[in-house]
């Protein structure tokens, strides 16, 4: 399923690939891909470095290339990347829009983004739902096209596939291509407590004017 969605990307050895996996269902991902592990230029990004080494550890590619960070926030510059490939990023990482555009920093121009997001909310997510309110959610495959569509990517692949081994589940996989924007703004992110350290303290009443 992934492997003919990244044939041509992974065709160029030079090419740079970045992989997220952000959860537990991530370390499937080279089972769902097999083609990845014959690829020189991985890099792997994960909040958690134990997620990290079971992924690279069937990735020979991507031994000692694995990078801590967080999906909405990328430790990467601009045009870092000729693909990136992500398993459940718009699932499991809020705000999923953020994601989308820091996909789009990172790629180079008509640089490819291969998303794998459930088509479907399993029991478990729906017991965890009601139990302890909305957290991950399942968009459906027109809303995330219509999105990637309003942050400058053009759709190149959209379909809901059957349950396959090592994905018992139905699944979106989405193949989108980066298109420049010449006035693509630089994201600007600041923290809590960066516009706190900013703040002037307030005036005491006899310097009030």
């Amino acid at each position: 399923m992934l492997d003919a969605a990244l044939e041509s990307v992974l065709a160029d050895s030079a090419q740079r690939v970045l992989v997220i996996a952000p959860g537990p269902h991530g370390e499937i991902l080279p089972s769902l891909a097999p083609a990845l592990a014959a690829s020189k230029s991985l890099v792997i990004l994960d909040a958690q470095a134990v997620r990290i080494g079971r992924v690279s550890a069937k990735l020979p590619g991507a031994a000692g290339r694995g990078v801590l960070g967080r999906a909405p926030r990328l430790p990467f510059r601009r045009h870092s990347f000729h693909a990136v490939v992500a398993v459940e990023a718009l699932f499991a990482i809020r705000p999923p829009w953020t994601v989308i555009a820091e996909f789009h920093r990172v790629l180079v121009p008509d640089g490819r983004l291969i998303l794998l997001e459930p088509a479907r909310e399993g029991v478990f997510s729906k017991l965890r739902s009601r139990l302890v309110g909305p957290g991950k959610r399942v968009f459906a495959l027109e809303e995330v096209k219509s999105r990637l569509a309003r942050a400058d990517f053009a759709i190149e692949r959209g379909e809901e596939r059957a349950p396959a081994a090592g994905y018992p589940a139905p699944a979106n996989l989405i193949v989108a291509v980066k298109k420049e924007n010449m006035a693509e703004p630089v994201p600007q992110v600041t923290t809590t407590r960066e516009m706190r350290a900013k703040q002037r303290p307030y005036p005491k009443g006899e310097e009030l004017p």
